[in-house]
């Protein structure tokens, strides 16, 4: 059996996909690897760009020494990625109220000053 390591693109949250396969299949001269699984009894292929494979080893300790760094690394910043979000929801709350009350503010400001020149009284 063989573990391999993959980059991931789609997903921004989410660096690295891991997976094993029974064989694959490469040469020096293309730029991909063949990845083949069996699924219900029939052989599937996965292509993959070579320069997307992080590890492809047959030591299953390596691999999941590697595996939880990795997982480490990514978890650690998902975690700070997390409290960012959540102050940035919090700062766009407070703008989205202060400028309501001073939206607010501004209104009865209009309604108070005929002088404040705005034309959508004439509406």
């Amino acid at each position: 059996m063989h573990y391999v390591i993959q980059k991931h693109h789609d997903d921004p949250k989410k660096h690295f996909i891991s997976y094993k396969v029974p064989k694959y299949i490469t040469s020096k001269t293309n730029e991909n690897i063949i990845l083949e699984f069996s699924v219900n009894g029939k052989a599937k292929r996965k292509w993959a760009p070579k320069k997307d494979i992080i590890l492809l080893t047959e030591n299953i300790e390596y691999f999941k020494a590697i595996l939880s760094k990795l997982a480490a690394v990514e978890d650690e910043h998902l975690i700070q990625i997390k409290e960012a979000e959540e102050k940035l929801n919090s700062e766009l709350k407070d703008l989205f109220k202060t400028m309501h009350t001073h939206f607010d503010d501004f209104a009865q400001e209009k309604k108070m000053n005929p002088k404040i020149p705005c034309k959508m009284r004439e509406y």
